[in-house]
């Protein structure tokens, strides 16, 4: 599964009233892509990720730019993680893709 995450939109604006975090559509798009990929743990982990930045930003307790620092370190950090899923998954004769394909 390779999920469009830049596609999902989580910060907007530096100011409260304009971050996606009240984006009706956005946040039914994170929900949409919980219920597809539910046996994806690097997906449920940034939807959680990102509910909870929504609550510590709607609460005033971290501002925008902390949270968006934040997400951007979650999604660079899920990434590695799936890619290192990707080159140690096998195929039918037990090579894993990195044996196949990890030379130049």
């Amino acid at each position: 599964m390779i999920m469009s995450i830049s596609s999902i939109n989580v910060w907007a604006d530096d100011t409260l009233n304009k971050t996606t975090c009240n984006d009706p559509e956005i946040n039914k798009q994170w929900n949409d892509a919980v219920i597809k990929y539910k046996h994806d743990p690097l997906v449920v982990k940034l939807h959680t990720v990102r509910l909870n930045l929504c609550e510590l930003v709607i609460k005033q307790l971290i501002d925008t730019q902390v949270a968006r620092m934040t997400w951007e370190q979650s999604v660079i950090s899920t990434l590695i993680e799936k890619g290192k899923q990707v080159t140690t998954t096998t195929n039918k004769d037990g090579e894993s893709l990195l044996q196949l394909f990890g030379n130049f």
